[in-house]
């Protein structure tokens, strides 16, 4: 646990830092020190990850170099159904191997990649990472880079793509949201972003979605759930197709979201509703940003008793360290020290509760496979 409090405290030291700097120059080098710092943790770790971490290890071992596919009379599908992994996913499984690294050189290559798509396709949208960074370690920092190693690579492809929405590339954008299917089945909700990114976020439409999606919220808790509906339809779609076997063991599994994390979203998104027009002054970016961010709303608020909801919101979660670093930038004065203080305290309740409550301790302790002895090539 010790290694944790100091990687924490480490990333708190940061704001208070770059809270004296003046340069931007120097607190670039902080923060790309802490990318580094960060990526190391995650890619050297060794059997931390529960369960998943043997699953992903044992699949990676069973699958052959790119060469011997054939050979061994097994075709990719075969393979894919017997791993229950997307074929993309074991392609990329099989060509790492096929350069000579063994799994702990795939997690190592894993990790950069991570932090690279991360650090690249966010920083139009982060002009200052202080206040980010903790809510990373406390939203993605252990399911997405100790634990998921197939969604968090569509995650970062995500994260590579938002400039494509932006810019509206749709063919580019497209092309990498097959791309990033490949590898996770959860990567499905990335093909509705596009379209719905088109429309244009006002503080009146922004009151009226969540007018809508809080009062389906009250109606599901009273009873009239929505997944009934959902399951019925579902269920006169044969099940030939992955995605829609997926979905249907999704609508059949109950898993509610916290409490806590409905109760920090509709926190937030009432802050962003008060700071609406003075967030949207701040940054040429906002609107896209809070675009991104109200994304989140069906899933916390229609869908937070399933498991779809603990699937997808990792794709958005980054936009709340965002949209806090908007309201750090609109008041220099005693309310962005209060922001900051609340942001590192709920950061630290999550942080620390997840490293404790997750597998029953199976973060814990922190260790690298450096540290046995083991390299990261065959």
């Amino acid at each position: 646990m010790l290694f944790y409090i100091l990687l924490f405290l480490c990333t708190a030291f940061i704001i208070l830092i770059t809270n004296l700097l003046k340069q931007d120059r120097q607190k670039r080098i902080i923060y790309i020190l802490w990318f580094i710092g960060v990526f190391l943790i995650s890619g050297l770790r060794f059997e931390l990850g529960g369960s998943d971490y043997y699953i992903y290890r044992e699949g990676f071992e069973a699958i052959p170099k790119l060469w011997k596919l054939n050979q061994l009379g097994d075709s990719i599908e075969n393979i894919k159904l017997v791993n229950n992994f997307e074929i993309g996913y074991l392609l990329f499984n099989s060509f790492v191997k096929t350069l000579g690294f063994n799994f702990y050189g795939f997690t190592v290559i894993e990790s950069a990649i991570w932090y690279l798509c991360m650090y690249h396709g966010l920083k139009r949208y982060i002009n200052d990472w202080a206040i980010v960074l903790p809510v990373f370690l406390y939203k993605l920092f252990f399911y997405n880079t100790f634990i998921s190693l197939r969604q968090s690579i569509t995650i970062a492809i995500f994260f590579v793509s938002w400039r494509l929405i932006q810019d509206k590339k749709i063919i580019k954008y497209y092309l990498l949201c097959i791309l990033a299917l490949l590898f996770h089945n959860g990567a499905i909700i990335l093909f509705v972003v596009y379209p719905v990114m088109q429309f244009k976020l006002t503080k009146k439409r922004l009151l009226i979605l969540n007018v809508i999606a809080w009062s389906m919220f009250l109606i599901d808790k009273l009873g009239f759930s929505i997944f009934v509906m959902i399951n019925a339809i579902l269920e006169r779609i044969p099940s030939e197709s992955t995605i829609i076997f997926k979905a249907k063991q999704w609508m059949s599994m109950n898993m509610p979201i916290s409490i806590f994390h409905i109760a920090e979203y509709m926190l937030l998104m009432l802050l962003v509703i008060i700071c609406f027009d003075k967030i949207i002054e701040k940054d040429s970016n906002s609107e896209f940003v809070l675009k991104i961010f109200t994304c989140l709303l069906p899933i916390f608020a229609i869908f937070s008793g399933n498991v779809v909801s603990t699937r997808f919101k990792d794709y958005f979660t980054i936009t709340y360290g965002i949209i806090l670093m908007y309201l750090c930038q609109i008041d220099e004065g005693r309310k962005k020290y209060i922001v900051q203080l609340c942001t590192v305290a709920i950061c630290a309740y999550g942080y620390f509760r997840y490293i404790i409550n997750f597998d029953a301790g199976g973060l814990m302790p922190y260790v690298t496979f450096v540290s046995k002895g083991i390299g990261i090539f065959n």
